[in-house]
């Protein structure tokens, strides 16, 4: 086997995944503070008040970095073949492992495919 070269990726693509992982963390630990605001439920101050706020603000941010990262994603010339992303709506996949969905289990069986599960490797066994 061939080994390909590691693919490098642009400062556009981790700059995206940084803001992306930091919204993430963000919303993490601001969860960790804020006290989200319910009918019958005292109105929250203080600090509980300011972290639902910055929690709403990072969500929308978190969901503009989103739509920009499936826009990289389409615009880009380079880096990793969408297809490698989403494997399962690559062309390439059908050519490249038999499917249990389009070969009957006795057909992967009888060629020694291991990729398909044969009828009693999918029986569970008693107790």
């Amino acid at each position: 086997m061939s080994e390909s070269a590691p693919v490098r990726h642009s400062l556009t693509t981790r700059l995206l995944h940084l803001l992306l992982a930091a919204a993430i963390l963000c919303q993490l630990a601001d969860s960790q503070l804020m006290r989200v605001p319910r009918p019958g439920r005292p109105t929250p101050v203080g600090l509980e008040a300011a972290a639902f706020s910055v929690h709403e603000y990072v969500g929308l941010a978190s969901l503009a970095i989103v739509v920009l990262f499936w826009l990289w994603l389409l615009l880009r010339r380079a880096e990793t073949d969408p297809g490698a992303l989403f494997p399962w709506l690559s062309a390439r996949r059908p050519a490249a492992s038999p499917s249990c969905a389009t070969t009957s289990p006795s057909t992967c069986a009888a060629s020694g495919s291991s990729g398909c599960p044969t009828p009693t490797a999918r029986r569970r066994s008693p107790p």
